[in-house]
């Protein structure tokens, strides 16, 4: 077993302006089989993600991590994800 390593992201846990948002220390969990952890450099956020800040997500419990772009440095994988990754230098 590998051991646990914290985080931080940027999350909000009710609709709102900008001042719901929060930064949030978390627990990183081990990448699954055909995944992978990437150390991140850049995120993006989308209009969509703050659309669904100012008015809510009511399917997705809170608190809610947005964005879903994201490019870093490879971390750890297992051989079959490793397929799966396009790396660029």
């Amino acid at each position: 077993m590998t051991e646990a390593i914290k985080g931080k992201a940027v999350t909000y846990a009710r609709a709102g302006g900008e001042d719901v948002i929060a930064i949030a220390k978390r627990n990183v969990r081990a990448p699954g089989e055909n995944e992978v952890r990437i150390k991140v450099k850049a995120a993006a956020i989308s209009p969509t993600d703050i659309l669904l800040r100012e008015m809510g997500a009511p399917d997705v419990a809170a608190p809610i991590t947005p964005g879903m772009d994201a490019a870093g440095l490879l971390r750890r994988s297992d051989r079959a994800s490793a397929a799966f990754v396009s790396v660029r230098r």
